[in-house]
């Protein structure tokens, strides 16, 4: 059978149908609008300005796809030395389970060796490619 009336309204002493109540109001009442004029200004922003200016270009970061030898390992010289060690990433392209581990980190070289954990842990072997990227601490 159909009723009339909202839930708020047919129990008035509850605490539901207060909280109800207040819901639909403030889901009624229209909140105030911003104006014309303010659209068109931008607002500051609090963090002052974002990214360097246009006419700076960001710095290039050294990147590099190299191939391990019989070792499983891979060295690989950075295009200018860093002054001190960089931020070395490694990916290890290929399948299954496979992990690059950083050997020795230095301001002119990274020894990389990559690894098979599945089905069980050894080296990966010749050939494995590794996707490297070198950039300065901050």
């Amino acid at each position: 059978m159909a009723r009339r009336m909202s839930a708020a309204r047919r129990a008035p002493h509850s605490a539901l149908a207060g909280a109800l109540q207040e819901l639909d109001r403030r889901t009624r009442t229209m909140r105030p609008r911003r104006r014309a004029a303010d659209l068109t200004r931008p607002e500051p922003d609090p963090a002052g300005p974002q990214g360097p200016p246009p006419h700076v270009l960001p710095r290039v970061v050294p990147a590099a796809v190299v191939v391990t030898d019989e070792e499983s390992r891979t060295v690989w010289q950075y295009p200018t030395p860093f002054g001190l060690s960089p931020v070395v990433t490694a990916v290890v392209e290929g399948d299954g389970l496979v992990l690059a581990v950083l050997e020795e980190v230095t301001a002119r070289a990274v020894t990389v060796r990559v690894w098979s954990l599945a089905p069980r842990r050894a080296l990966a072997g010749p050939g494995v490619r590794v996707h490297l990227t070198a950039s300065a601490p901050s």
